[in-house]
């Protein structure tokens, strides 16, 4: 059995049409059931109720039937697949570079002492690293200015006298800075869908 966490909906929908096109017929020739199933955040219980059962049965019984379960985030985090109730999953596939997500997925599958689990990990170009490194740096430098947009502290400039301690209240980000935070608000904001009742 195969676990292949990709990164977003589209491609693990693709990923699913074609792994059941390619692998339609079994050994003799007939027409075999559905071998992938993908599972994804906001499946529909009617039209998605193979893959509904699926992530069900790895949340109540850790395990799963499908030959190939393409999954993406749903299950990296809280969701066990139990190596004695599923022994069949030996081939486990991460699309993802982020050290905490990648973590969370290779997490999913539990070892016993004794045996061997072949993952399939995506070799990235170094320049899209770089790409991702330097983004990352940027929305860091964005927050902390923002974080520190009214702070201040103070800078001793003078000799102090009877009226005045020879202290400047100086702000950690330059008027420039501030107006640069103001501007690239909406760039790096962070929405949160509220929760509400279902």
């Amino acid at each position: 059995k195969w676990l292949i966490f990709v990164d977003n909906k589209e491609t693990g929908t693709r990923l699913e049409v074609l792994l059941n096109y390619l692998f339609r017929y079994n050994a003799s020739g007939r027409i075999r059931q559905k071998r992938a199933t993908f599972i994804f955040s906001g499946m529909n219980k009617t039209l998605d109720a193979l893959a509904c059962r699926e992530l069900q049965n790895l949340t109540d019984n850790e395990t799963f039937s499908s030959d190939v379960l393409i999954a993406t985030s749903v299950i990296d985090n809280g969701v066990n697949i139990d190596p004695i109730k599923c022994p069949w999953l030996s081939h486990i596939v991460i699309n993802q570079i982020e050290k905490t997500t990648f973590l969370q997925m290779l997490g999913r599958r539990r070892l016993l002492d004794s045996e061997t689990v072949n993952v399939y990990i995506k070799i990235t170009d170094p320049r899209k690293i770089n790409t991702l490194k330097h983004e990352y740096e940027k929305t860091f430098r964005y927050l902390t200015n923002f974080r520190l947009a009214d702070e201040v502290y103070y800078k001793s400039v003078g000799a102090p006298t009877a009226n005045w301690d020879g202290m400047k209240a100086v702000s950690f980000v330059s008027n420039k800075g501030r107006e640069q935070v103001v501007k690239d608000f909406w760039k790096y904001a962070i929405y949160i869908k509220p929760s509400g009742k279902n």
